[in-house]
């Protein structure tokens, strides 16, 4: 009986650690907001976007480093790396600034497509760095879905500069 208080703190100890090394659930994507051209050129174009994600976890998290590939109508379109530390807040929005480097030329190859039916496939694939407490891990990204071509390009720095 005595072994067994001895080992009791040990025991707490581990259960409290692997309970708070619990999988992070993924973030949930809202949209895109701020969408801005620094950079424009037929062969390489700078795009800047914020991309708005809720946090569904009860804990704060960080984002240390993500890479992401971006699709439209499942053509590669450009690749995004953000190396920067994110404070990501339990239970509520977030933003990501995104800097993605793509070709316009492939891009306004399909623009006819795109003109035709303002809604396209979306998709984003990568990896990110995201931890809490000093312990990262690297989880994949992974998001398919659909998106006005209209609603992306409402009040942004494209369509005013082309005004």
């Amino acid at each position: 009986m005595k072994k067994l208080f001895t080992l009791f703190p040990l025991i707490v100890t581990l259960l409290l650690l692997f309970s708070s090394c619990a999988k992070p659930k993924d973030a949930e994507y809202l949209g895109f907001e701020n969408l801005h051209i620094q950079k424009a050129g037929l062969s390489e174009s700078i795009v800047n976007v914020d991309a708005k994600c809720y946090n569904p976890n009860a804990f704060n998290l960080k984002l240390k480093k993500a890479e992401l590939d971006v699709f439209v109508n499942d053509k590669f379109v450009g690749h995004s790396t953000l190396d920067t530390l994110i404070h990501i807040p339990a239970q509520d929005t977030f933003y990501l600034p995104i800097s993605l480097k793509l070709n316009l030329g492939d891009l306004f190859k399909n623009a006819l497509q795109l003109f035709l039916n303002p809604e396209v496939k979306l998709k984003v694939q990568g990896k990110a760095k995201v931890g809490k407490g000093g312990f990262y891990k690297n989880f994949p990204i992974s998001y398919e879905g659909k998106q006005r071509i209209d609603e992306l390009l409402k009040d942004t720095s494209i369509t005013n500069q082309f005004r």
